[in-house]
C-alpha cells in the first residue's frame, strides 16, 4: 500500500516514512530498538489502530500499526 500524506501530516524532519501493518505493535518496536532503532514513541492507542514506531539506523522514520480489537 502507497499513502500519500497531506502538508500536515510530513513526517518528523521531512522525507519518507515507512509504516508496517504487524500484529503486535509493542513487540514490533523492542524487535526495531534491539537492531539499533531510535524509539519515538511507545505504542499508543488511536482512534482506528495501535501504532508507534521511530527511526531506523539509516534515520527513517519506521511506523508500526495494528488495527483496534473490535
Amino acid at each position: 500500500t502507497l499513502a500519500v500524506a497531506g502538508g500536515t501530516e510530513k513526517p518528523p524532519g521531512g522525507g519518507i516514512a515507512l509504516s508496517f501493518k504487524v500484529d503486535d505493535v509493542p513487540a514490533a518496536i523492542a524487535r526495531a530498538a534491539k537492531g539499533g532503532a531510535i524509539v519515538g514513541q511507545e505504542a499508543a492507542e488511536g482512534l482506528h489502530e495501535i501504532r508507534g514506531g521511530g527511526k531506523n539506523r539509516a534515520g527513517h522514520v519506521v511506523c508500526f500499526y495494528a488495527p483496534k480489537a473490535k
